[in-house]
């Protein structure tokens, strides 16, 4: 049995696309949404400890301003990123498939026909 690499490097991008497709889409801006919720809540309880007297209206709207939260929501970050994430989502995929393809098509040069 002879090894089809091209076959195999269809196949690896054929299961590793849609991952790349899933965590560009939702799981990257889900991270991004609570690392901005933990920033938030560090904010808000150092302004809650600085204030005096402590005013919770005002340390809840510095720490969401501060820390960005709103703008990791999925709506906001597709409405913000819609071109880069499509040129990521598609350009990356493209890019990295063809780099192996022609890759491939130099190693085999360097090698007698069977």
């Amino acid at each position: 049995m002879q090894l089809n690499i091209r076959r195999g490097i269809n196949r690896a991008f054929a299961v590793l696309i849609p991952i790349w497709i899933i965590y560009c889409l939702l799981v990257y801006p889900m991270q991004r949404r609570l690392q901005a919720e933990y920033a938030e809540k560090t904010e808000f309880q150092r302004c809650w400890e600085q204030s005096n007297p402590p005013d919770m209206k005002g340390c809840m709207e510095y720490a969401a301003v501060k820390a960005g939260t709103d703008m990791w929501t999925l709506r906001a970050f597709y409405a913000r990123e819609s071109w880069f994430l499509a040129l990521v989502v598609i350009g990356i995929p493209v890019l990295a498939y063809s780099l192996c393809r022609v890759i491939l098509w130099v190693c085999t040069g360097f090698f007698p026909a069977l």
